[in-house]
């Protein structure tokens, strides 16, 4: 196709090339140059532009030069309209940036989902294999109940625990009585690796007595009337194990009636109760037979030790003086080792109330194996030089006191039927005194003694004799 000249200002068509600066368009003057991209036209275009009017004829030339129209002539070529945007190429912009954006907002948020709910997924999954895991160490750390065996006063219950792992083994011992007592619950296990707690309940569920975890346990409950049960909780073991509960009414001892004591094979100590009938001095005494216990302690309410004393290898007895209350108490004889047979031994409660004695007095007393000392009480209304002696058969002493404990004065040991005497070489005040009678502290001192308070008498001052001189 020929390629028609065009002006480039207006677009308007060229009958010819530009031949130099002198050339004008004749459409709306612009000064035209040739170029290698303006060649001179062929053939005029086979039309008008598109948005154009047709072309007038052509115009005849004039001496005003290339292009320049005539006197009378044709205007020249209008301009071309502005060029108007395209709505449909904005729209269709427009719709596709909205599309995109939209597709892009559902796979962000696609996405975010997806992510969410993976991890919801595997938090569930997590938990779940937590529970399970939690479930499981329950399984297996889940207390193992054996099913009840009531307890019968006296005799031996012996429990096969089975090889339970880690799992601890328990067992509910129910026990009932027609009257409250206290009780002495012992258990011991078949190895030392059995390791148990014991406890004891009332019917109401309320705990009245517990031991430490250990292989021997004993417990001192009061048991009230009706059903009360013994709850025993063992440590797990891969083995079978066993352990033997007795459950036995508790010695009582009252005053001046003597009470034996059986310790068990396998246990270290042995109770009984002490039941004082008033307030005031007392002995406690613990005689063994066989001399293997080692000490003697007495334990008040809460389990408050009221005093401990060794048992003497040579006499085979323990004695305490304590003061104590209207109220039970605690005797126990206590073993270093596990006794391998029955042993036998008497709890003796005696009252140390000191007996009165007046000045110039003679008191007779009786000494038992029971006891260590004897106490009497002598008031002095004025302040008196005074003497005490005593007789028995066996070693003894004799002491003054004041009413705070403080010694006055103590006469030598005196050996048996031998009189001790003391006398203060100044006269003792007035006021309250004890008089402490002793047998021998390593020996048993047993038998009748008589005591004697006498006032001692000075001696008129001698008169002197006057020599008559010669």
């Amino acid at each position: 196709m020929p390629i028609v000249a065009k002006c480039p200002n207006c677009n308007g068509p060229l009958d010819k090339a530009p031949s130099g600066p002198e050339s004008k368009c004749p459409y709306c003057g612009a000064t035209l140059l040739a170029t290698r991209f303006m060649p001179s036209p062929v053939v005029p275009g086979p039309g008008p532009a598109p948005g154009y009017p047709p072309p007038a004829a052509p115009l005849p030339a004039s001496s005003g030069g290339w292009g320049t129209p005539t006197v009378g002539g044709a205007p020249p070529y209008p301009p071309p309209p502005p060029v108007l945007p395209v709505l449909t190429t904005r729209r269709g912009s427009s719709a596709t940036y909205i599309v995109s954006s939209v597709v892009t907002l559902l796979i962000i948020g696609g996405t975010i989902f997806g992510v969410y709910m993976m991890q919801h997924q595997v938090q569930e999954q997590v938990e779940q294999s937590t529970q399970a895991a939690q479930q499981a160490i329950d399984d297996a750390t889940k207390p193992l109940t054996l099913p009840e065996l009531p307890l019968t006063p006296g005799q031996d219950l012996v429990l096969s625990l089975p090889g339970a792992g880690g799992r601890r083994v328990s067992a509910w011992l129910p026990l009932t009585l027609e009257e409250e007592t206290p009780f002495e619950i012992t258990a011991l296990g078949s190895e030392a690796y059995v390791r148990c707690r014991l406890k004891a309940f009332n019917a109401e569920n309320k705990a009245l007595a517990r031991s430490d975890e250990g292989d021997q346990l004993q417990i001192y409950p009061l048991l009230p009337t009706g059903t009360s049960k013994v709850f025993l909780d063992c440590s797990g073991h891969p083995s079978e194990r066993s352990v033997r509960v007795l459950a036995r009414p508790l010695p009582l001892v009252m005053v001046d009636e003597p009470v034996r004591v059986m310790l068990e094979p396998g246990f270290e100590s042995a109770g009984a109760g002490l039941l004082p009938d008033r307030a005031g001095l007392y002995a406690v005494a613990a005689d063994c037979e066989d001399g293997s216990m080692n000490q003697l302690q007495v334990l008040g309410p809460q389990d408050v030790l009221m005093g401990r004393e060794s048992i003497n290898s040579t006499t085979k007895r323990a004695i305490l003086e304590l003061e104590l209350e209207e109220q039970g108490y605690l005797a126990q004889l206590v073993r270093s080792v596990g006794a391998d047979q029955k042993i036998p031994a008497t709890v003796v409660l005696t009252r140390l109330d000191p007996e009165p004695i007046a000045l110039g007095g003679e008191a007779r007393g009786t000494m038992t194996r029971h006891v260590l000392r004897l106490y009497y009480e002598l008031k002095l209304e004025a302040a008196t030089k005074l003497a005490v002696t005593m007789v028995a058969p066996f070693p003894h002493t004799v002491e003054l006191r004041r009413a705070d404990g403080v010694a006055v004065a103590t006469s030598d040991e005196a050996r048996a039927n031998r009189e001790a005497r003391l006398a203060p070489s100044v006269p003792v005040e007035p006021g309250t005194y004890r008089i402490v009678v002793r047998g021998e502290e390593y020996s048993v001192s047993e038998g009748e003694f008589t005591l004697k308070v006498e006032e001692v008498v000075a001696p008129p001052p001698r008169r002197g004799t006057r020599r008559s001189g010669g």
